[in-house]
């Protein structure tokens, strides 16, 4: 029972970030953008993208999710070490079901016309509106190309450091990651 209060604490989250996000890009772009989201914390994530891409001289597209930490790495927790296997699943499961949001990865960001600075006015606002939702750390993404990877960093991502590779609470990729840190 406690799970499900959990999950509709985290899609008020969701909901008031689409809205925020539904508000700023109006403003700027004046492009009612439509954001919606999937997902669950069963499957780890959700998926925060808008439907409606298209304006009137403009196209955008922003994709993006929030993860929760890797449930795996609750197994190198301190705790976790003195269990035996019979109850370290449990453990684990308990230690998930109580985690929150731990980072946010872009999976798809553009803008159409582009040099005209409409792609880093969205990305200041779109970074205060992740900010303000508790316990996310931090941003990454993967640069498509050195154009994308020259915008990102005009924007403070940063290579991500081998710590961060490192870092069980995050599900490892083999691709080049930026990451902004809050």
């Amino acid at each position: 029972m406690p799970c499900k209060a959990k999950v509709n604490e985290d899609e008020k989250i969701i909901n008031e970030v689409c809205k925020k996000l539904n508000k700023l890009v109006k403003n700027i772009v004046h492009l009612d953008p439509n954001f919606v989201y999937i997902g669950s914390k069963e499957k780890g994530y959700y998926s925060i993208y808008n439907k409606n891409n298209y304006g009137k001289n403009m196209e955008l597209s922003l994709n993006f999710r929030l993860y929760y930490p890797d449930k795996k790495s609750f197994y190198y927790n301190t705790e976790a070490k003195y269990l035996n296997s019979k109850d370290i699943d449990r453990y684990i499961d308990s230690k998930y079901n109580d985690s929150k949001f731990l980072y946010a990865k872009i999976e798809w960001f553009s803008v159409n016309p582009t040099r005209k600075g409409i792609g880093s006015k969205l990305i200041i606002h779109f970074l205060e509106i992740l900010k303000s939702i508790e316990n996310i750390e931090f941003i990454l993404l993967s640069p498509k190309n050195n154009t994308a990877k020259n915008f990102w960093s005009t924007n403070k991502f940063v290579e991500a450091d081998y710590s961060m590779e490192l870092d069980r609470r995050v599900k490892n990729t083999a691709c080049r990651r930026l990451v902004y840190k809050f």
